[in-house]
């Protein structure tokens, strides 16, 4: 116990996800530990998991733009997503403030 596993899933695969309900399990099984996007039925990308971590390492993501990243040293396609990324995370910054804001 004590590990994590967050997953994106896309809600218009749902009735694909529902029709694979087993392959869908079974694939975020074997997902977990390396991460990665999951194929099902005639979806190429309907969920993506990520690495399990174990909960006392805290984690922060970013959902935008149909797709979902961890925000750390690791980001896939830098170069070629760096402006997406930067957007992201000044986004990101505005919803935090805002929050804050609003619990205080």
């Amino acid at each position: 116990m004590g590990y994590l596993t967050p997953i994106l899933i896309r809600n218009d695969a749902l009735n694909t996800i529902q029709e694979h309900s087993e392959k869908f399990v079974e694939g975020i099984i074997n997902k977990m530990y390396e991460g990665g996007e999951l194929p099902l039925g005639n979806h190429c990308n309907p969920v993506e998991v990520f690495q399990t971590q174990h909960m006392d390492i805290p984690r922060v993501f970013i959902v935008n733009s149909n797709t979902m990243f961890e925000v750390n040293s690791n980001l896939k396609n830098k170069e070629f997503a760096k402006d997406f990324y930067l957007q992201s995370i000044k986004i990101a910054k505005q919803i935090i403030k805002d929050c804050e804001r609003e619990l205080k």
